[in-house]
């Protein structure tokens, strides 16, 4: 039998004077991750990071949401991570400018760090022990690793700084912003990519010694949402101004040798083009902000921000061969806007960063969570994380 906390609702009559009576009712324990979890079954279960509130979902019954819980001063997030090593959740809050740990049992915060202004997207390493932390406002443009026991910094590792774009007559701007961004992990675990906002290039860091090693680039604009493919042999990048995106090639252990070798613009299907008016003002401020490469590798998924479409990608093909488009909307009016793909750690499922829920075979949408682009897969067996995807 399972041995899950219980909801207790007791509601108490009081007479506060004048013949007034209040109602309170006084809740028992509160619900966590554990309430949920059969022992002995493998539990999936997807995290959605919104403002100051994690959002809990069963993945398995049709993306139920479990419950929710708060996190103080911790608005405006930018990052998740888990650890399996120390079972705790990570988010970072551009607007408190914390790294917060929370224990994923209890879902209560441990410890709260502050290493620069505006902490943005985190990543972890394999083994769940050091974080990258990129502070996106810090005049330093760093990376900071940090120990994911204790928060304690343990190395800075600063890239290549940017320029703002020059300002367009005509046109959405492409960013009014620059600085560290984005933090990718390879498959194996052996290097880290990062990207700066206007920065045309991706860095590449060896993990055992937390060095730069070279550069992925030149692209032909600031690098935006990018994969990298699992043999380490190509980059995949959104760029600034492009629907669409740029595939480089190189060499993991010494990528100075890399080369832009595909161009791929996409198209938006006319009936939507119609249906909308010309943007006056993009998501994240380029047209296409999500990139996802697909579990086995065959198949890239790319975001249309503003007309609110996936698209897919056969990768089997040379260059990249166009195969599917899925809209998000149901009706022509609607304007959902996916900023990021992610997908599940089966890849049954993929996340698009404005709520739906896609099955990756039907190419259908299936569910919805909350809006947001901060969503991780995490699987639970009797009460502990024994698996999680990176964002």
């Amino acid at each position: 039998m399972s041995t899950r906390t219980r909801w207790i609702s007791i509601v108490v009559i009081v007479a506060i004077g004048g013949g007034a009576l209040a109602v309170l009712e006084l809740m028992g324990p509160r619900r966590t991750v554990l309430d949920s979890l059969v022992p002995g079954a493998v539990e999936r279960r997807l995290y959605v990071a919104d403002d100051s509130e994690v959002f809990v979902y069963d993945i398995d019954d049709g993306h139920r949401r479990l419950h929710e819980f708060d996190v103080d001063d911790c608005d405006s997030m930018k990052g998740i991570a888990v650890s399996l090593e120390h079972q705790a959740l990570y988010l970072t809050s551009a607007d408190s400018n914390d790294l917060v740990c929370i224990d994923l049992a209890t879902e209560r915060v441990r410890w709260r760090r502050n290493y620069g202004e505006y902490p943005d997207s985190v990543n972890i390493t394999a083994d769940g022990k050091t974080l990258l932390v990129p502070c996106r406002d810090e005049k330093s443009w760093p990376w900071f690793a940090v120990d994911a026991g204790t928060g304690e910094p343990l190395k800075e590792i600063r890239t290549e700084k940017g320029k703002k774009y020059p300002k367009r007559a005509v046109g959405p701007k492409w960013t009014r912003s620059k600085g560290p961004h984005n933090t990718l992990r390879s498959a194996d675990g052996s290097h880290f990519y990062l990207e700066s906002i206007t920065v045309p290039n991706i860095t590449v860091v060896d993990v055992a010694t937390m060095e730069k090693i070279g550069v992925i680039g030149p692209f032909s604009s600031g690098v935006r949402p990018f994969v990298i493919d699992h043999d380490e042999e190509l980059a995949f990048a959104n760029v600034d101004g492009l629907l669409g995106f740029e595939i480089a090639s190189f060499t993991a252990a010494d990528p100075i040798d890399s080369e832009i070798i595909h161009r791929v613009e996409a198209k938006t299907p006319p009936a939507r083009l119609n249906a909308l008016p010309p943007p006056d003002e993009l998501p994240h401020n380029t047209p296409s902000h999500g990139l996802a490469l697909s579990r086995d590798g065959t198949e890239l998924w790319m975001a249309d921000g503003y007309y609110g479409l996936l698209y897919v990608y056969d990768l089997t093909a040379t260059p990249p061969r166009f195969v599917d488009s899925i809209p998000l909307y149901e009706d022509d009016d609607d304007r959902p806007e996916p900023t990021w793909i992610t997908f599940s750690l089966e890849g049954d499922y993929a996340y698009a960063g404005s709520g739906q829920v896609v099955d990756t075979k039907t190419r259908r949408i299936v569910a919805h969570v909350v809006d947001s682009n901060l969503t991780l897969e995490v699987v639970f067996v009797d009460g502990r994380a024994t698996r999680a995807a990176q964002r």
